[in-house]
């Protein structure tokens, strides 16, 4: 409670008097991991360094993963200083609640967690450090542009474009391009930018091999990456 409130000389007497900064709750967050989710960068002084990596047993993110995911950007700029921006997310024990699409995926960058949230900003101060924009994850081969086409996040993947057209091809475990889920989840606006970069409409996945229909025809389904 005190890291997630931001009292670092609370955090640091309690770690001085043998709390143990690895207990995680029932939703797989340490201490420093509410820090992180809150935005409080004071807190990181009280831990150590070798936490700050520390990808929970139960969700397979760390401290860097989760301030991306929630856009903390002051947070996520201390932690750069020693920890890699491409840093993985690990396999997790179980169907974790902090990104319930990604129940049992894991090897996820900052850049898919920023990306997948909108936070415009934050992707930018990622992509700055010389991450790899198209990174996929471990078992659904899914990229950050995968992610913030599904979510409708325009400026998002307007960033990620501008370093590479190319990876608007990407597919999935399931043969979907970020124009596939952009579709199936009724962003017009998403599909008509995709398609001016040169997205292929006539492509098809592996679910349900049928074509993209044109954007005037585009039904929202409702379906995230599981």
């Amino acid at each position: 409670m005190a890291a997630a409130g931001g009292h670092a000389n609370i955090v640091k007497i309690l770690l001085e008097n043998g709390a143990n900064a690895e207990d995680e709750n029932a939703h797989g967050m340490t201490a420093l991991h509410l820090g992180a989710k809150n935005g409080f960068v004071s807190i990181l002084e009280a831990f150590d360094k070798s936490l700050w990596r520390r990808c929970s047993k139960k969700t397979g993110l760390n401290a860097l993963h989760i301030a991306a995911y929630y856009g903390n950007s002051d947070f996520v700029n201390e932690m750069l200083k020693s920890v890699p921006a491409s840093i993985r997310s690990e396999p997790p024990l179980y169907n974790h609640m902090v990104v319930k699409e990604f129940a049992t995926e894991y090897g996820f960058t900052p850049l898919h967690l920023a990306a997948q949230s909108g936070h415009d900003s934050l992707v930018r101060m990622l992509l700055n450090q010389g991450v790899q924009v198209d990174a996929a994850s471990t078992t659904m081969n899914v990229i950050p542009l995968h992610l913030a086409a599904q979510q409708g996040h325009i400026a998002v993947v307007g960033m990620l474009l501008s370093r590479s057209t190319q990876q608007q091809h990407a597919k999935d475990w399931r043969g979907r391009t970020p124009l596939h889920l952009a579709a199936m989840n009724g962003h017009y606006e998403m599909v008509s930018l995709l398609i001016a970069q040169g997205s292929n409409i006539n492509v098809m996945d592996q679910v349900s091999e049928r074509k993209l229909c044109p954007p005037s025809q585009i039904h929202p389904v409702g379906e995230a990456l599981h």
